[in-house]
Order: C-alpha cells, then sequence, then structure tokens
C-alpha cells in the first residue's frame, strides 16, 4: 500500500510542478504543498506502523500466556480469550491423540506376548515330556 501511494505522490507532484511552472511561472507554491502532503503521509504512516506493532504485540503476549487483558479492556480481549480457548483445546486433543497411542502400543505389545507365551510354554513341556517307547523317533547322528 506504501508503494503505490508514494508512486502516486510523485507522479502528482511533478504534475503541479510542471503545471505551475507553465501557468504561474514558479514551482515553489507546489513543492511547498508537496513537502507538507509529504509530512502529513509521513506521519500517518508512522502512526500505523505503530499501531500495527502494538496490535502484533497483543497478540503475541496473548499467544505467550502473558497478557494483561484483565488490567485492561482492549479490543483484544475477547480475540485473547478465544485463542486461550482454542489453545487449551488443541493441548488437549494432542494429549488425548498421545494417550491413545500409547494404548494402541501397550495392547499391541499384550497381545503379542500373550499369544507367544502359551506356544513357547506348550514347546517347554513337549520338550521335558519323555520320549515314549510306542513312538520310534529317528534320532540325528
Amino acid at each position: 500500500m506504501t508503494v503505490p501511494f508514494i508512486a502516486l505522490w510523485l507522479v502528482l507532484t511533478v504534475a503541479f510542478c510542471l503545471v505551475n511552472s507553465l501557468y504561474v511561472g514558479s514551482i515553489w507554491p507546489t513543492v511547498c504543498y508537496a513537502a507538507l502532503f509529504g509530512a502529513i503521509a509521513m506521519g500517518f504512516a508512522v502512526y500505523e506502523k505503530t499501531r500495527r506493532q502494538r496490535l502484533l504485540d497483543d497478540v503475541q503476549k496473548a499467544l505467550d500466556g502473558k497478557d494483561d487483558f484483565t488490567a485492561r479492556e482492549s479490543s483484544l480481549a475477547p480475540l485473547a480469550r478465544q485463542l486461550r480457548l482454542k489453545r487449551g483445546e488443541e493441548e488437549t486433543r494432542d494429549r488425548r491423540v498421545t494417550e491413545s497411542y500409547r494404548n494402541l502400543a501397550a495392547l499391541v505389545s499384550d497381545i503379542a506376548h500373550q499369544r507367544k507365551t502359551p506356544l513357547t510354554a506348550a514347546k517347554m513341556y513337549a520338550e521335558l515330556l519323555p520320549a515314549s517307547p510306542e513312538v520310534d523317533v529317528p534320532r540325528a547322528s
């Protein structure tokens, strides 16, 4: 927004200087008006920059939780409250997702353990059984 404004200001200043030099004979009235208009525009730009920076600082304070909106009510107070609520909801959701992933990992681990334990026990029991004489098991030599 600032660059087009400056370009327009320069074009209008040059145009008024040309008109004044042709009809009045001097460009100084236009130069004075241009300087005054430029000073007013610069003051407005500095004011807007300061206001926007203050707004950004207030938003950052609200996001960090270091705001003082209880002491002074501003137009940003409702927005800060909404940001805090959304942040709380997001943190709660993140905790729930993390907890569900932990529960899922524990469930998978338990299932794997419960599946392996009976098979291991049956295998060990089979190894402990003495070889019966009725069954002729070939032995590796």
